[in-house]
């Protein structure tokens, strides 16, 4: 096995820039046709809707997000097994095929039922090309090109959320929201064309574990019984999760129904996506000198229940937009911390920084599939619902900060 792996190093070693730094390309034509439906899939749904199971209107509206995300974080974490014995390629077609037969299905679904379906597939595909992409990234041990590479892949995607969600938009509101499906449903295949062109002979990245190690279904239970990884779980990470809905799912609906376009709803991803993408990297290295890992944390909690009760408190397309500015700035440095802090526990070096991760993303997942079905439940209580959702998680970061204290007492006493 020693011999295989160190094989496998030199030639992923051996590979040029030029190939490697595809994955910007990659991750953006990909990337670029699934987000075009981002900023209309609660309208679109409201335009299909059908009474269903006796359900709340405003839960069947949030059911296709919900659904779309849980299936992510399953297909997060069944692609990074299948990566391990097959490679990211195997995995990257099978995710293509799937989202563009998902993105069909979604173009001529006329019933709730079918949108549902295919939007869960469609959260398959999405887990199947990311972690794909991210074991494109993995092929390497040299540190130094895993970090371009793996800076390449972000900025790929974000800049495909940006321009995907405006786009998106404009042609939803000139040609009809179909169109868009059928539109992502072909361009799939250039992903396709993409990786046969250019990056064919790249190293398919196949590891082999090792013996004795813990299945992954017993290393799932092993790392989140551990009371500092379910204590942020529980108190940060799912209620951040149900937080970053209010933009894929609350403001399509709220701007929907104050009259607002497509077009400005796509105004919105850009704007909150734009503040990731450039005061993220400012935020993150001023925060990461001056504050620790927890204190950066609550900053960006913070952040996030004051966008909420501003706009609870006035609610209207200005506040809006504000709130989803600000869920963007927290986002921009807030996501960076939560990510150190998870890999800085002890539990997470024992088990792998790449194992940790596919378990953070799968709870943040979580949250977010929770999200629509939160922000469809509140909005019975008007506009102080939101501010319920901002005051629940006020009370989270209370108990998080408190069980903070506790665990770091003893430690202080014993020094």
């Amino acid at each position: 096995i020693e011999h295989r792996v160190t094989k496998s190093v030199k030639e992923n070693q051996g590979e040029s820039n030029k190939d490697r730094s595809m994955i910007r390309t990659l991750a953006f034509i990909f990337f670029f046709g699934y987000f075009l439906s981002i900023s209309f899939i609660p309208t679109y749904m409201n335009q299909i809707y059908k009474p269903l199971f006796g359900l709340p209107k405003g839960l069947i509206l949030a059911l296709p997000i919900s659904m779309e995300v849980l299936c992510t974080g399953i297909s997060n974490v069944l692609g990074g097994m299948i990566i391990e014995k097959k490679g990211w390629k195997p995995v990257l077609f099978m995710g293509v095929i799937i989202f563009a037969v998902a993105s069909l299905l979604s173009g001529i679904a006329q019933s709730p039922i079918l949108f549902i379906v295919a939007r869960g597939m469609a959260g398959i595909s999405y887990g199947f090309c990311y972690m794909s992409m991210i074991g494109y990234v993995n092929t390497t041990d040299d540190q130094e090109v895993k970090n371009k590479s793996l800076s390449a892949f972000y900025a790929g995607l974000y800049a495909a959320v940006n321009c995907a969600a405006v786009i998106g938009a404009m042609i939803g509101e000139k040609t009809g929201f179909s169109s868009v499906f059928f539109i992502m449903s072909v361009n799939a295949f250039l992903t396709v064309f993409f990786i046969i062109l250019f990056m064919n002979k790249s190293s398919n990245g196949i590891v082999e574990r090792k013996q004795g190690a813990e299945s992954p279904l017993r290393q799932v239970f092993s790392f989140l019984r551990n009371k500092n990884v379910a204590t942020f779980f529980l108190f940060i990470l799912i209620p951040s999760g149900i937080c970053v809905m209010f933009l894929d799912y609350y403001f399509p609906v709220f701007a929907e129904g104050a009259g607002a376009t497509s077009a400005s709803v796509g105004r919105a991803f850009l704007l909150n996506g734009l503040s990731i993408v450039y005061l993220g990297p400012i935020l993150t290295s001023f925060f990461t000198k001056h504050f620790k890992v927890k204190t950066i944390i609550g900053i960006a909690v913070m952040i996030v229940i004051a966008s909420l009760f501003q706009f609870a408190l006035l609610p209207g397309m200005l506040t809006a937009f504000i709130a989803v500015f600000l869920l963007g700035i927290a986002d921009s440095f807030g996501m960076v911390a939560q990510n150190k802090y998870i890999l800085d526990m002890e539990v997470s070096k024992q088990i792998g920084e790449n194992a940790a991760m596919g378990y953070f993303g799968i709870v943040q997942k979580f949250g977010q599939m929770l999200g629509p079905m939160v922000f469809a439940a509140v909005t019975v209580f008007g506009q102080y619902g939101i501010a319920f959702v901002g005051g629940g998680f006020f009370i989270l970061l209370i108990l998080f900060v408190l069980r903070g204290f506790a665990v770091d007492k003893p430690k202080q006493l014993a020094q």
